[in-house]
């Protein structure tokens, strides 16, 4: 996709910024990232799990906005946004390599893994599992 629609930002201040983000992101600790990956999924899933709970479609609009606005803002790291934001900024000019993308990638997919798995799957499935019968 970044390869599909790059020419469009070459060039341009938007490409000037994808540049900048790309290379902002390669730059962290990969424990910076990983931190980064859990917060950013934990939100997306929290934004999910809002959004199935209610039956209008503008009310499913209003509980994704927050949590994933909340998300880019504070600059979380969420493996398939960097799928396409390091791509696009390595073609408009960051000076980043593949290498430099793993990087940042492989902390990004084990973060958003155990953002996903602990702090929504099994946080809520603690807080929400039926007491176990005394024996």
């Amino acid at each position: 996709m970044a390869f599909a629609t790059w020419h469009l930002f070459a060039g341009t201040a938007m490409g000037t910024f994808a540049a900048a983000i790309a290379t902002k992101k390669v730059a962290g600790t990969s424990m910076v990232i990983f931190t980064k990956a859990c917060g950013a999924n934990w939100l997306v899933n929290i934004a999910i799990f809002q959004a199935t709970t209610v039956a209008t479609t503008p009310g499913k609009m209003a509980m994704l906005w927050l949590p994933i606005t909340s998300f880019v803002a504070l600059g979380l790291e969420h493996c398939v946004a960097n799928f396409y934001l390091l791509p696009l900024g390595a073609l408009c000019g960051a000076d980043i390599s593949v290498l430099d993308m793993a990087h940042n990638l492989v902390p990004a997919i084990l973060g958003n893994y155990c953002g996903a798995a602990f702090f929504v799957g099994y946080l809520h499935w603690k807080a929400m599992a039926p007491p176990r019968p005394k024996l």
